[in-house]
This record gives C-alpha cells, sequence and structure tokens, in this order.
C-alpha cells in the first residue's frame, strides 16, 4: 500500500479502523484499496514471509485432536504442519500477531507463517474440515461473505457520487473565480 494512498485516504483508514475495531487488513480489504491477491503480495513483501501456494494448501495435514479448530477457523489459519518441533500455518492476515503468538504459547514450539488470500484460506480450511451440518454452514458462509461484500461496495459507492459532487463544486468556484 505504500506510495500508493494520499494522506486522505490513509485518515479515511484510520477513521474507519477506529470506528470498527477491524485490523488493518480488514479495513483495506472493506474499502477495497487492494483485492486480496494485491493484499497478499504486499503483506508478504512487507513481512519476509513466504507466499503460500496451492502445493503447501493440498498438503495441508489435519489437526491434532486435542487442538481447538474452532480458534483456527475463527482466525482465518490454515494448519500446514502440526508436530511436536514446529508449527507451519497458513494465514491472509499476517499483521495479526495474536494468533502465532497464541500458537507458540499452546505448541511450545516455533511457528512459521506463509501467506495466501482470505479466500484461499477459507476454502482450504473448508475443504480439510467440513462442518457437521454442511447445509446451514454453506448458507451462513455465504451470507457473511455477501454481507461484507455489500457493506464494501455500500462504502465505495457512498464515496464516488460524493468525490465527483466535490470535484464539481471545486471545478464551478475555479470557473467563477477565474471569469471575475
Amino acid at each position: 500500500v505504500q506510495g500508493r494512498v494520499s494522506t486522505v485516504l490513509a485518515d479515511r483508514v484510520a477513521r474507519v479502523q477506529a470506528e470498527t475495531s477491524d485490523r488493518l487488513a480488514e479495513v483495506i480489504l472493506k474499502l477495497g484499496l487492494l483485492s486480496e491477491g494485491n493484499l497478499a503480495k504486499d503483506l508478504v513483501a512487507f513481512t519476509g514471509f513466504a507466499q503460500l501456494d496451492t502445493t503447501s494448501m493440498s498438503h495441508a495435514r489435519t489437526l491434532p485432536s486435542d487442538c481447538n479448530l474452532e480458534f483456527f477457523r475463527s482466525r482465518d489459519l490454515l494448519p500446514l504442519s502440526v508436530d511436536s518441533s514446529a508449527v507451519e500455518i497458513g494465514c491472509w492476515n499476517a499483521l495479526d500477531d495474536y494468533a502465532p503468538r497464541a500458537l507458540r504459547f499452546a505448541f511450545r514450539c516455533p511457528v512459521t507463517l506463509s501467506i495466501g488470500t482470505r479466500t484461499e484460506i477459507r476454502r482450504a480450511i473448508d475443504a480439510l474440515y467440513p462442518r457437521s451440518d454442511e447445509g446451514i454452514a454453506t448458507r451462513q458462509v455465504s451470507t457473511d461473505a455477501e454481507e461484507e461484500e455489500v457493506d464494501r461496495l455500500r462504502d465505495l459507492a457512498s464515496d464516488a457520487p460524493v468525490i465527483r459532487l466535490v470535484q464539481q463544486i471545486i471545478d464551478a468556484a475555479v470557473s467563477a473565480r477565474a471569469s471575475d
């Protein structure tokens, strides 16, 4: 995002983040500043973590029975490898340091992150760990995703007319002043 965001837009991101208490990556996606793919690429460049590839996702391991799957699901974490010596996780929000710290504490070993898109991570989690009542879960995930998309589009749509109107007012004022 560096170099692509104006001060005004950065202020808006900060306001939205303060109002919603969402993490920065979530706000960036909600406001449509970056696509999921571009966000993943930027996070890879910023953090130095590996880019998650489809081969890694297809070789993901199931969690040990004593692990809390809901923690992984709620944080959009894909367990790639979990054993007593290391934990490797796929994630989309590498700026959320709570999950890796919690996993380091729980497993008492190093945690390695690989970054993918939110959609890739969620699909892989759902494929690896299907919900027990698939019909209701699928409808709920679709509804949640649709609501997020509608909110993002509503934000974008509400800004576009305002920006155009402000630009028209400025142009009219400049023209009026020039003719004086």
